[in-house]
């Protein structure tokens, strides 16, 4: 990621960076918000109060109009407003008396706080203040032709003028200065001392709201740390640590979950160790025989017979055999990726593929016993038809001359199921556990010499799970081996 304000440089944004990112970007935008509304509320309430406070002083202005108008008419000057400051606000406080008197009463009756004690005088009431001393530092009083009779003590932008009119002739203007916005009793001055507590205010919650974001980022981003650091140890094959899970939130079920691939990676890597040195194994006893055979024969140690010639050929055919399986199995384990499905009756699948092993079954006195429900499966025809073969023939096998195999093939809810049991020899439970392992064989009744490399039921188990349903064994009734397949039941209506 590349950050414009570092002029193209990379900067590496980790989640934490990105998380509280986000988090201050919503504080910061709640609080402008919120500060652009205050502010259009002061701006409101200091218009209105704007408002009032002119018609309050245009009120007042009319009543000192008056009075100048009827002391102009007495006296035909202003000599007497001339002469002193006091004169001119005693006038003026004279002319607005009842403003006066009305504030100074409710001044006496305003309530007072304080703590009445038994004996104690009342309180005095608040200190005097004279309502009318600010307006009256801003008017100015000026004739007609603009020469000045009385000047306002503070000079500003003049908000109305008042002609004094007597007999029809202008006799003088008053000019009503406009309040000061540095002024204590102005509402802009209110409004913005109310909207810089405001400032002070957001910048404060955006500090303590930074903190607080800091904090609870670090505190949920601390186990995708430990994540990403687990990941790191898988990747360098480290599988006995384990991540602690001390939350059921997702976060603990990714813990949870890493874990158990740890595990399975850790016994995938010991499978794996171990399906090698099978591997090894397998194709070094028919090499170290053909070695033996060959030298021998170099050596003149064994005549080059036919007979022992094909001897060397049954070994060659038996690692050539081994190689096809391996082959075979690797294909499988994706074989997904390449199955030609369709839907297959089943039942006339396997009543077909037990025709072809009639000669096996006789050659070794097996009797067959088939019990069929008419059923339809979805998937590769040719794959399905490798599982049940590799099935039959291994009972053909490993079940005991002259024995019994039964084969069961029935609808089970959704699920088709085939059983194919057989009369013995059993096997252990903990042969049953394995005999879906690579190249694991019981014992020496079923050996690679009388039977194959221990591939077989590994390369159906995976085919099975290409068609994503499972095989199993299990003990059987009669005294021998039980495999399950089970697969999804395929209805013919699903093509109408």
């Amino acid at each position: 990621m590349y950050c414009p304000l570092f002029s193209g440089l990379p900067l590496k944004l980790r989640l934490l960076h990105k998380v509280l990112f986000a988090q201050l970007s919503v504080i910061l935008l709640l609080l402008v918000a919120l500060v652009s509304i205050n502010y259009i509320q002061l701006s409101s309430i200091s218009s209105v109060l704007e408002q009032q406070v002119k018609e309050l002083e245009l009120s007042r202005a009319r009543e000192l109009t008056n009075a100048l108008q009827q002391h102009f008419s007495e006296h035909g000057n202003w000599s007497y407003i001339q002469q002193s400051q006091n004169n001119w606000v005693h006038f003026v406080e004279a002319a607005l008396q009842k403003e006066l008197d009305d504030f100074e009463l409710n001044r006496m009756l305003a309530p007072f706080p304080h703590t009445k004690e038994e004996g104690s005088s009342p309180p005095p009431p608040p200190p005097h203040r004279n309502p009318v001393k600010p307006w009256i530092d801003r008017l100015t009083l000026v004739t007609p032709e603009d020469m000045l009779i009385v000047k306002a003590k503070y000079t500003s932008e003049i908000w109305f003028v008042t002609p004094i009119v007597v007999d029809g002739v202008t006799v003088a203007v008053l000019q009503n200065g406009k309040l000061d916005r540095n002024e204590r009793h102005h509402p802009p001055f209110f409004a913005g001392q109310q909207f810089e507590t405001m400032l002070w205010f957001a910048g404060f919650a955006m500090v303590i709201a930074s903190l607080a974001s800091y904090l609870f980022t670090r505190f949920l981003t601390k186990p995708v740390k430990q994540l990403t650091e687990r990941a790191e140890q898988l990747a360098n094959r480290d599988f006995e640590t384990k991540l602690p899970v001390d939350s059921n939130d997702e976060l603990g079920e990714l813990s949870h979950s890493l874990n158990r691939v740890s595990d399975k990676l850790a016994r995938y890597e010991m499978q794996q160790k171990q399906w090698l040195q099978d591997i090894a194994h397998e194709l070094r006893t028919p090499l170290t025989i053909i070695r033996g055979e060959m030298e021998a024969l170099v050596d003149g140690v064994i005549p080059a017979s036919s007979e022992n010639l094909t001897l060397l050929q049954l070994e060659i055919l038996r690692l050539n055999r081994l190689i096809d399986d391996l082959h075979e199995l690797a294909i499988t384990d994706n074989l997904e990726l390449s199955m030609q499905t369709q839907p297959i009756q089943l039942d006339s699948l396997i009543t077909t593929l037990c025709k072809r092993c009639e000669g096996l079954l006789q050659k070794r006195g097996l009797t067959l016993s088939m019990r069929l429900d008419s059923v339809y499966v979805w998937g590769d025809e040719a794959r399905l038809s490798q599982v049940f073969t590799n099935l039959l023939k291994n009972c053909a096998h490993y079940t005991e001359l002259d024995g019994n195999i039964w084969l069961e093939l029935h609808r089970k809810g959704s699920n088709v199921q085939l059983l194919i049991e057989d009369s013995g020899p059993g096997v252990s439970d903990e042969q049953l556990d394995k005999l879906f392992q690579r190249l694991y064989r019981t014992d020496q009744s079923r050996n690679s010499q009388t039977g194959g490399a221990g591939l077989g039921l590994a390369i159906c188990e995976n085919i099975i799970a290409a068609h994503h349903d499972h095989i199993q064994a299990m003990h059987g009734a009669k005294g021998g081996l039980v495999i399950l397949v089970t697969l999804p039941l395929y209805s013919m209506e699903q093509t109408t």
